[in-house]
């Protein structure tokens, strides 16, 4: 890919490739300080796409790279994606992989999240954390990865 393939989201300060058809690929690496905090300051992937739109995700992937120390976690190691409120509340959950307590590295991947109410997705950011408490003690990286597509929620057209 070239540098014009790529555009800045503006919330996040990320590069974000431009795909074919208006597919969209968004990605973070997070360090294990961003790990354990993930439930009290869960990560923004994607920000809110704007009034009248939503962030329909195609496609989630996420690589954990084992340290030298599993994280100790009150929610079997779930790292979940889904839409969150302004506030850093969970609204609507995609998807949960379990392997932030794996004493190695895994890849979890999803390709199918179903139907969403609109008012749950309109204009709301896609974000990963945690479900109960922030994990501890852990050493692991991961990196999340997001093909999405914006959509018009008045008219269905993708953007």
């Amino acid at each position: 890919m070239k540098l014009s393939d790529y555009e800045i989201d503006s919330a996040t300060g990320r590069a974000v490739a431009k795909l074919a058809t208006g597919m969209r690929l968004a990605s973070a690496e997070l360090s294990s300080d961003d790990i354990k905090t993930l439930f009290s300051s869960p990560v923004e992937v994607i920000a809110a796409p704007g009034s009248g739109k939503a962030l329909v995700p195609t496609e989630m992937a996420v690589l954990y790279r084992f340290g030298t120390t599993a994280f100790s976690t009150e929610t079997d190691g779930d790292l979940s994606s889904g839409y969150f409120h302004a506030g850093g509340s969970v609204d609507t959950a995609l998807m949960a992989f379990d392997m932030l307590g794996e004493a190695a590295s895994a890849y979890g991947y999803g390709l199918n999240f179903g139907q969403r109410p609109v008012a749950d997705i309109a204009n709301k950011g896609l974000m990963f954390g945690v479900a109960n408490l922030d994990p501890m003690d852990g050493d692991g990286t991961a990196v999340l990865t997001v093909i999405y597509r914006v959509v018009d929620v008045a008219t269905g057209q993708f953007l």
